[in-house]
């Protein structure tokens, strides 16, 4: 997931391959990569985050084609006993504008 200020001919993470490198970029304003090794210490890097009883957020090795990552988070919502989890965080400074990306996989019989 990936918050930046500024967008450019081509995007940001065209100078970095696989994103290796991208969160120092000046540019970018929160990078989350999921590379921590528990949900605790991903969650110290957010304001808040929302895990149904620790039963909705689950760190996953289903990666995208080509990442340069080992894993991923998964968040469960399950119809009628939960609505799922949330990760929210406020970004350092105000912006005017602002370009996101992050990628999200539905499984087939999402609701």
């Amino acid at each position: 997931m990936i918050f930046a200020e500024v967008s450019q001919s081509h995007g940001i993470a065209e100078k970095y391959h696989g994103d290796v490198g991208i969160e120092n970029d000046p540019a970018v304003l929160f990078c989350e990569n999921f590379e921590q090794d528990s949900l605790e210490k991903i969650a110290e890097k957010w304001d808040s985050v929302s895990n149904d009883e620790g039963k909705v957020i689950f760190l996953s090795k289903d990666i995208p084609p080509d990442s340069s990552g080992k894993q991923s988070l998964q968040m469960a919502a399950t119809l009628g006993q939960n609505t799922g989890g949330h990760l929210y965080t406020r970004l350092e400074k105000p912006v005017d504008q602002l370009y996101a990306r992050f990628y999200v996989k539905f499984v087939e019989d999402a609701e």
